[in-house]
């Protein structure tokens, strides 16, 4: 299950994250790059858990990265599913 904490509401999917961009040896503005993006802090706010990865940049990322599509839509509906328990608990 994906915690919100510190550092954003979705700060265990950016952590994720984080650990796929770097095992796939791609620096921030690297990715940002190779996404079409002129700067690395769209990157960054996946990472710090203050944004997911819209869904237009699944396939390009998960290529990428080397890992299934699948993985990536997973953690966010994690993250989402965790988000929604937390408003509807109030918390």
């Amino acid at each position: 299950m994906i915690k919100k904490d510190r550092g954003g509401p979705y700060r265990e999917y950016g952590k994720k994250m984080r650990g796929f961009r770097q095992e796939s040896g791609l620096t921030q503005s690297g990715l940002a790059r190779r996404l079409g993006l002129t700067s690395a802090q769209f990157v960054s706010n996946i990472e710090r858990g203050i944004a997911l990865l819209p869904a237009t940049f699944v396939p390009k990322v998960s290529r990428m990265y080397g890992i299934k599509k699948q993985t990536l839509i997973d953690l966010y509906t994690d993250a989402k599913n965790y988000e929604y328990t937390q408003r509807v608990k109030g918390g």
